[in-house]
């Protein structure tokens, strides 16, 4: 979980959008200005303060999902009933300016995405002392629960789970956008039965000139070590994918898992990895930016040219046992030939004898 500097842990949606919350009744909003109830579903203002009681004009607040240090979750409803959460961020002199600096711009940076690794923001509204940002719900776990339930997770898993962080952090890049906090409670599921990954909590999400507040965002195991010095380069979400990854495979954190050899790779023992997924995590996880794939497109063709091979290989195995009967079969055809040739050559020869002898 991330943590701003000098305040409590942000509300992650890795908890607040759990499959088992149940959805506010639709007779009952809570407000969203006082927090007030306000029963009767028609209504369109708050019976307490006389605030309009949606959000960009069309979403209603329900039941609190969850609270951090800075903000807190609500599930919401939209037009026809669309199931969204609503992320309200205080504004109160405890929360020092960056926290919503951070959320503020993450908001806006985040609304211009359209990725299937990134949920869609429905809207962004402020009133006198509140932000809310609306976004989809999304119904699955975090990965980290899912590790804690079932597990590591197998090989074929690991290596989807892994092209499919690759892939939203390099739309990500490709958008000049870093993420800067990736991590197994910061990465999703749609539903309990998808395994496509989607990043979330996007408090940090910076562009290449607006490190300095992206700095302040942090997790221990997860944080590349040139991120706790305060630079923030495409770099370190690489090793936040490689971290989250090896939690995965391991059910660790990477810093409880010791650092080997002279190259201090994680020691991932007997992770069920194959070994280019192997070689590509410690890639990912090296203490050095240069010792890490450039991009993550590059990390992305490692995965591929790997991929080939093995699609490969049961068409190369066909070949190679085609060309060994084939070699048989052309053994055994010269052998024939051999044995005729042979047998036709000691009936030509016994032909000349009687002949001979005739005369």
């Amino acid at each position: 979980m991330r943590r701003p500097v000098s305040q409590g842990n942000m509300p992650r949606e890795a908890a607040i959008r759990r499959a088992d919350a149940p959805i506010t009744a639709i007779g009952s909003t809570t407000c969203p200005h006082c927090d007030a109830r306000t029963a009767g579903r028609g209504r369109t203002a708050c019976s307490s303060c006389g605030r309009a009681l949606t959000i960009s004009g069309q979403f209603r607040l329900g039941g609190e999902l969850d609270r951090g240090g800075v903000a807190r979750v609500h599930e919401a409803q939209g037009p026809e009933g669309v199931e969204v959460v609503v992320k309200v961020m205080e504004r109160t002199p405890l929360n020092p300016w960056q926290v919503h600096e951070l959320f503020a711009r993450s908001a806006r940076l985040l609304s211009t995405l359209s990725h299937h690794g990134v949920p869609r923001v429905f809207g962004f509204d402020r009133s006198d002392a509140r932000s809310f940002l609306v976004m989809e719900r999304l119904h699955g776990s975090t990965l980290w629960d899912r590790v804690k339930r079932g597990g590591p997770l197998r090989s074929a898993e690991i290596d989807r789970l892994l092209r499919g962080l690759l892939e939203t952090v390099a739309y990500l890049h490709a958008n000049a956008l870093i993420h800067g906090d990736v991590t197994p409670r910061n990465v999703m599921f749609r539903s309990a039965i998808d395994d496509r990954p989607v990043l979330v909590d996007f408090d940090g999400l910076c562009r290449a000139d607006e490190q300095a507040l992206a700095s302040l965002v942090m997790t221990p195991g997860y944080t590349a070590p040139e991120q706790r010095a305060g630079e923030m380069t495409i770099a370190a979400d690489l090793f936040g994918v490689g971290a989250t990854v090896v939690y995965a495979a391991t059910g660790q954190s990477p810093e409880k898992l010791g650092r080997i050899g002279e190259g201090l790779e994680i020691d991932l023992g007997g992770a069920d990895l194959s070994p280019t997924t192997r070689a590509l995590l410690q890639q990912l996880v090296a203490l050095t930016p240069a010792r890490r794939p450039k991009t993550a497109r590059q990390a992305l063709g490692l995965l591929d040219v790997a991929a080939l091979r093995v699609a490969r290989a049961p068409r190369d195995a066909r070949r190679s046992s085609m060309r060994r009967v084939m070699a048989v079969v052309m053994l055994m055809l010269a052998c024939v030939l051999v044995v005729s040739a042979f047998a036709l050559a000691n009936s030509t020869s016994r032909t000349a004898t009687r002949t001979s002898s005739t005369y």
